[in-house]
């Protein structure tokens, strides 16, 4: 993610994307299947826009990506912090 993604997507917690067009690594969950990616890891991913790098992943990196594109999914895991489950159902703001 920092090597790859990180020219054009905020890949952490806070922050905004460094390209205005490219969504923040948080809000991926909410516009894709984060596991359904996987093949676009593995075979290029097609974007709307030219911006976005031709690029594929081999298969321990799509492993390692897919789990940390997870892990910033606050819906993704059972939590009994209030803070965090508002963060998950919180509408999206413009720039993720």
């Amino acid at each position: 993610a920092e090597q790859k993604c990180a020219g054009y997507h905020a890949i952490g917690e806070k922050g905004s994307s460094p390209n205005p067009r490219a969504p923040t690594f948080r809000s991926i969950h909410r516009r894709y299947p984060v596991d359904g990616l996987r093949e676009a890891f593995a075979n290029g991913l097609e974007v709307g826009h030219r911006e976005m790098p031709h690029f594929t992943l081999p298969p321990q990196e799509i492993d390692s990506l897919v789990d940390y594109l997870r892990s910033l999914d606050p819906c993704g895991k059972p939590s009994s912090d209030a803070a965090a489950m508002a963060k998950c159902f919180a509408p999206m703001e413009p720039h993720e």
